[in-house]
């Protein structure tokens, strides 16, 4: 049987490695030489692979891959009303459902932070939409 969650922390790690290649080459100026697959994540082509194939694929594959394609998150925004919505410049992705049955926590596992979303034991706490960017880079959201 393959163990897809270590493969996909393997992937993770050349990823990483990857990544800060690429930082160097563009801080010493120098140009970046890819090895002919782009800078997409290599996690995604594990992914591709683990979506082929009945596997079996438990939380701890999905909880890994999770963890290797978030990288930075930050709140942008909270409204009360559509007035207060950020302008609609990318993809966005939203929780909808009953009061209390998890959307916050939801929100904290895929992007594995314990206190992103806020979450309570009190139903209907959360009063308004919330937003946040994704793997974007540094200071992008405040230029929103």
């Amino acid at each position: 049987a393959i163990d897809w969650t270590r493969l996909v922390l393997a992937a993770s790690k050349c990823e990483a490695r990857r990544r800060q290649a690429y930082k160097s080459s563009l801080a010493n100026g120098s140009p970046w030489k890819d090895d002919g697959g782009g800078l997409e994540n290599v996690v995604f082509d594990v992914l591709r692979c683990v979506s082929s194939f009945d596997c079996g694929n438990g939380d701890e594959l999905y909880e890994a891959v999770a963890n290797a394609l978030v990288r930075r998150v930050d709140f942008v925004t909270g409204a009360v009303d559509m007035k207060g919505l950020p302008e609609p410049d990318r993809g966005e992705v939203c929780f909808i459902g009953r009061s209390n049955v998890g959307k916050s926590s939801l929100v904290n596992m895929l992007c594995n932070r314990k206190a992103l979303a806020y979450t309570s034991k009190t139903p209907g706490k959360t009063k308004q939409f919330n937003f946040f960017t994704v793997n974007d880079k540094p200071g992008v959201e405040k230029e929103r």
